[in-house]
This record gives C-alpha cells, sequence and structure tokens, in this order.
C-alpha cells in the first residue's frame, strides 16, 4: 500500500513539474514576441511614431507608394552615428533627387540611450536639421519590430508594403554608396513593374 501511495505521489510532482515548466515557456515565448524579433519581417510592421516637430506618424497611412526607410541605431561612438548619419543622408537625399516626389524617405532614430538629465528638445533640434524627417523611437519598440540591432539598416518597402530589400550598413563610405547604387536600379526596376501591373490591370478592365 505504500508503496503504491508513493509511486502516485511521484507521478503527481512529476505532472506538476511539467505543468509549472510548460507555464513558464508560454510566459518566456509570450514576452519574446512582444519585445521584438530576431528574424526581419518580410513586411512592414504597421507602427506610429513622432517626429522632430513631434508630428504623429503612422506608417500604415502611407503605403502605396515605395518607401526607404533609413534605420540609424544606438551606439556609444558618436564619431561612428555621426558618420552612419551623415552616409545616409548622402544617399537618401540622392534618391529623394533622382526620384522626386515618387518615393517617400523616412529616417529612425533610436534613442533608447538618450541622457535623462537632458531634455528631449535638444535630440528633436538637431533631427529637424536633417533634410528629410526622422522619426523617433525613444523606447526602441520599432527597432525590435523590424530586428534592427545594433548596425544601420537601410530597407526599401514597395507600394504593397513588402520589404524587397533589406541592407545592414557599415560606416564605409565607399561601400555604402555601391549599396546606394544597388538601391537606386532597385527602385528603377519595382516603379517598372509597378507600371507594368497598373497596364495589365487597365487592359482587363
Amino acid at each position: 500500500m505504500k508503496s503504491q501511495l508513493d509511486r502516485l505521489m511521484t507521478r503527481i510532482v512529476r505532472a506538476s513539474a511539467l505543468v509549472v515548466v510548460n507555464l513558464l515557456l508560454m510566459v518566456v515565448f509570450s514576452f519574446a514576441g512582444q519585445e521584438g524579433r530576431t528574424v526581419p519581417p518580410d513586411s512592414v510592421v504597421d507602427f506610429t511614431l513622432k517626429d522632430a516637430n513631434k508630428k504623429e506618424f503612422r506608417l500604415a497611412e502611407h503605403l502605396g507608394q515605395i518607401m526607404i526607410l533609413s534605420f540609424i541605431p544606438n551606439t556609444k561612438n558618436k564619431t561612428l552615428g555621426a558618420r552612419w548619419l551623415e552616409n545616409s543622408r548622402f544617399c537618401v537625399q540622392k534618391l529623394k533627387s533622382k526620384f522626386n516626389g515618387d518615393i517617400m524617405a523616412l529616417g529612425l532614430k533610436e534613442m533608447t540611450d538618450f541622457p535623462m538629465f537632458l531634455p528631449r528638445s535638444f535630440i528633436r533640434a538637431k533631427l529637424r536639421k536633417e533634410p528629410f524627417p526622422y522619426l523617433i523611437d525613444w523606447e526602441g519598440k520599432v527597432f525590435a519590430q523590424f530586428a534592427v540591432q545594433s548596425t544601420p539598416v537601410l530597407m526599401v518597402v514597395d507600394a504593397g508594403g513588402k520589404i524587397v530589400y533589406r541592407q545592414e550598413l557599415t560606416a564605409d563610405t565607399d561601400r555604402f554608396n555601391a549599396l546606394c547604387t544597388q538601391i537606386e536600379a532597385l527602385i528603377e526596376q519595382q516603379q517598372r513593374s509597378e507600371k507594368k501591373a497598373a497596364s495589365r490591370e487597365e487592359e482587363n478592365e
């Protein structure tokens, strides 16, 4: 009788342990899903951020055109951070100049390491000097959604919201310029594809 009771208690303990482990795993995966991705998404994830003028921007409201997203993450190396901004500025300006109003260019700046003792107006004033709008991610949530970590990333998004190009970048200016040329060719290809699709729709009407 005692042996049977011992076996029963052992089974109960094991079953309870499994339940606890499963619950812990559920909690861990739940938090992981909320905090961000380790694998970049194939399509844009909708988000809302404010720009340097405190104007709210929601990504979903601007789909329907080709977009360039320039993600600039935190870095403690201020010289490196300045080089990232400079290269990104040059590339996006070049693309905007060529394609004029056919594309939307946005910068995203991660500011989770911004010193608490400084007013946020300080960084807003700096970003207002940039030639294209910069959205500020104070909490790093959007960077986590797009799996952008410690390296700048340039993305090209088509009119349907699909990420057709994603490239991590270094501070090397020559490599940055080469990648910018690749993006230029890709946008031209995207525009041709969209025009063909529009022509087919007109023919079918």
